[in-house]
């Protein structure tokens, strides 16, 4: 199709992962800013049901490390490695060592696209081939740069983009509207 080979380190100007130390969880009750890990990106979303919360003063260092924000995107790097997802929500958070954060030029790529490119076959198998380790499974920003994909024109990605948001609107309406049967009390 003559798309465009390039790789994570041509497209992405910004490749930094978050603190390498666990930090305390002070609670959300407590004021506390959302610290996510890997396993606060599930099924394609953001989930801050498991994610720590910690002080002010480790958010602020977290952000001078690694700042992420609305339009980036995350790449898992530690434990479960290889899977992306697009920071589409307003909630400021910052991210442990195991996740990283890609900040991309969004007129050359979107970010709906990008995010697809990443989690499908081509991109998710090079991922795995150059995680290292076994028992402390470790996909290295350098090694993460190399990794290879497609960049196709604009309109084709946004094109690619508007159907994804038209299927995720299919699904919330089919879920939406289904009649659950009356259970007897």
């Amino acid at each position: 199709m003559r798309w465009s080979e390039t790789t994570i380190g041509d497209e992405c100007f910004y490749i930094k992962d978050g603190p390498h130390k666990s930090l305390p969880d002070i609670g959300k009750e407590n004021g506390g800013h959302p610290f996510i890990s890997v396993r606060n990106i599930v099924n394609g979303y953001i989930d801050f049901s498991t994610a720590r919360y910690i002080s002010d003063e480790d958010y602020a260092n977290a952000i001078k490390k690694c700042h992420p924000e609305k339009g980036d995107m995350l790449y898992s790097k530690g434990g479960t490695t290889g899977i992306a997802k697009l920071i589409d929500i307003d909630e400021e958070f910052a991210n442990w060592v195991h996740v990283a954060v890609l900040k991309f030029d969004k007129s050359k790529l979107n970010g709906i696209f990008f995010e697809n490119m990443l989690n499908g076959d081509y991109c998710f198998e090079q991922s795995q081939r150059l995680t290292k380790g076994i028992a402390n499974r470790d996909l290295v920003l350098s090694a993460m740069a190399q990794i290879k994909m497609y960049r196709p024109p604009m309109e084709i990605q946004k094109q690619f983009a508007d159907f994804v948001n038209q299927v995720d609107k299919s699904k919330l309406y089919k879920i939406s509207t289904l009649q659950f049967p009356c259970i007897p009390g």
